[in-house]
């Protein structure tokens, strides 16, 4: 009975709230009111909190090509938000719902906010409809901790009273990477064995779903995926990516699918949660560093029978590239973190790269933290942009970059930069137990 009333309560999560802009021309630009109605109220269509849970604001979010980003924030219960807007094509959109959760028969304790997005072009004088299907956004501070085999959960960055989930029983897991689905279900990956595992929250007991014989290493969540996998089907699928060595897949109803070969081996992998195209970084063919923008919603019918899925859209290289660890889409830009493993000859190269969706890079910020004086070896830092050997992004729903800094040593951690990479919002994290870090990351002493 437990385990169904919880699939009801999930089920009725996936909120499709449509929202008509109302657009009026001004000098400086295109005045847009979308009408929230009865936000809060229960008609299930429009409704931007859950059950067992309340909104405590809302903010809309614009950015677009040639126009400087926008944000509104209201309070819950308000009927109209309105906002200035240039017009042209290919504005982004962004609503989102944070909450607070009234009850433990909410199960997605982990979850802060819900966040439906939507592209329009802006004409003056025109209406447009905004379809957008309010899914799960920020969340508590979820660390994977590969080599204790555990998950870490955070309330804030800073947080003495953290809670640690260990995955040594029933199922051995050792998270190397972790996504959010749809609903606020936890994945997580395990490159030692042949199974996603998926958790409703992290005190829940994990059930695994295979993907024999593939370990998967890396994996992206498209909690809104907007297309159709079945030819016959109308339904939009929440789909999670995955990737073992140089093979790439889809996961859906508990089944792998192999799509076309994205031509590098995957380290970490990201969704744009706007055009549902995957960002890919690894190694090429000939062990160049390399990022490959793919297209995971081309199909093409074989003469077999069937469909191959997906397309290399374009490979993307880049003088300051080294050893890539993994990508984030952040609304209009898109970071890498770039590992740098010789620590003696690259000083100077960046470790967090910046691009923008046309992939043209703009910045890079930050450089290895070493102990000149004794080989060249990672030397403890708190200094702003003085990195180790950055892993793995986290809290991708999550306001700025939250990210894995390793070592293999003692002072594994956490960090924070904003995605200005201003070294004033700059913030790291190595909670440590008898002068060692409470983490054990991916490099091994």
């Amino acid at each position: 009975m437990q385990n169904k009333l919880i699939f009801i309560l999930a089920s009725s999560l996936l909120i499709l709230c449509q929202c008509e802009l109302f657009l009026g021309q001004r000098p400086d630009g295109v005045v847009v009111t979308i009408d929230l109605g009865e936000a809060f109220a229960n008609s299930r269509d429009i409704q931007l909190a859950p059950d067992y849970t309340h909104c405590t604001a809302i903010k809309l979010t614009v950015f677009g090509e040639g126009m400087a980003r926008l944000e509104k924030s209201v309070s819950p219960g308000t009927r109209y938000l309105t906002l200035t807007v240039p017009a042209g094509k290919e504005r982004y959109f962004t609503l989102e719902s944070f909450i607070a959760i009234d009850s433990e028969i909410f199960p997605y304790s982990h979850v802060r906010s819900f966040k439906g997005r939507a592209i329009a072009d802006l004409e003056p004088g025109k209406i447009v409809v905004l379809k957008l299907k309010m899914v799960a956004g920020a969340t508590d501070l979820l660390v994977p901790d590969y080599n204790s085999n555990s998950l870490k959960v955070f309330k804030e960055f800073f947080d003495n009273s953290y809670t640690t989930i260990d995955f040594s029983y029933p199922y051995l897991i050792r998270p190397a990477d972790l996504d959010l689905l749809a609903k606020g279900t936890i994945s997580l990956v395990d490159d030692n064995s042949s199974y996603i595992a998926t958790l409703t929250s992290p005190q829940t007991t994990p059930a695994v779903h295979s993907t024999y014989p593939y370990n998967p290493s890396a994996s992206a969540g498209d909690r809104d995926a907007g297309f159709d996998i079945d030819a016959n089907s109308t339904i939009d699928y929440d789909i999670l990516y995955f990737a073992s060595g140089s093979h790439l897949f889809f996961f859906l109803n508990n089944l792998s699918t192999l799509m076309v070969t994205p031509n590098i081996s995957v380290k970490g992998m990201a969704v744009d949660p706007w055009t549902h195209r995957l960002y890919l970084v690894g190694l090429d063919q000939k062990e160049s560093p390399c990022l490959v923008e793919y297209d995971p919603t081309y199909k093409e019918k074989l003469m077999t029978g069937g469909y191959k899925y997906g397309r290399v859209l374009r490979t993307i290289s880049h003088p300051n590239f080294r050893s890539l660890q993994d990508v984030i889409v952040k609304d209009e830009y898109i970071f890498i973190l770039n590992e740098i493993t010789d620590h003696q000859n690259d000083l100077t190269t960046p470790v967090l790269l910046k691009f923008d969706r046309k992939l043209n890079y703009l910045a890079g910020f930050g450089t290895v933290s070493v102990d000149v004086e004794n080989d060249y070896i990672l030397k403890e830092s708190n200094e702003p942009g003085k990195f180790y050997h950055p892993k793995r992004f986290f809290a991708h729903e999550n306001e700025g970059l939250y990210i894995i800094d390793d070592t293999n040593y003692e002072f594994d951690r956490i960090v924070f930069i904003n995605t200005d990479l201003d070294p004033k919002s700059w913030k790291a994290n190595c909670p440590k137990i008898d002068e060692v870090s409470i983490f054990s990351f991916f490099d091994s002493p």
